[in-house]
């Protein structure tokens, strides 16, 4: 859902001309900090119910959603993205390389939830 939504984010600013930012409203957190479990965090994002289903449907659809972002961003591959920005809830104003590192980030956070889940029932 978060990949899903930081592509509608970006396909959405690019439809129209970058908006200028003050350099000051530019500075964010680090968006390394998607990946640290540190603090909990709610997701803005309200959950889908019919996205949870079996494992093989739900991996899926995690590529599928994986194929969309990198066809985006070959679609982008000629545009300078650094100039097109919006908000996340957390980290501040993100230009989409952000966002892209983001997804990364928020891949990584999850996948050591599953191994701290795993490790839990391991003992």
């Amino acid at each position: 859902m978060v990949e899903q939504a930081v592509i509608t984010g970006a396909k959405k600013v690019l439809q129209g001309p970058p908006k200028p930012l003050p350099l000051l409203k530019r500075f964010h957190m680090p968006v390394a900090l998607g990946a640290w479990q540190g603090a909990k965090r709610k997701s803005p994002i309200p959950l889908d119910a019919s996205l949870v289903t079996d494992r093989a449907e739900a991996l899926s659809q995690l590529d599928a959603a994986r194929d969309k972002t990198l066809g985006f961003i070959e679609s982008t591959r000629d545009q300078d993205l650094r100039v097109y920005r919006f908000p996340h809830p957390f980290l501040g104003s993100l230009n989409i390389y952000d966002w892209f590192r983001l997804i990364a980030y928020h891949d990584l956070r999850h996948a050591q939830q599953i191994r701290e889940v795993v490790e839990t029932f391991h003992r």
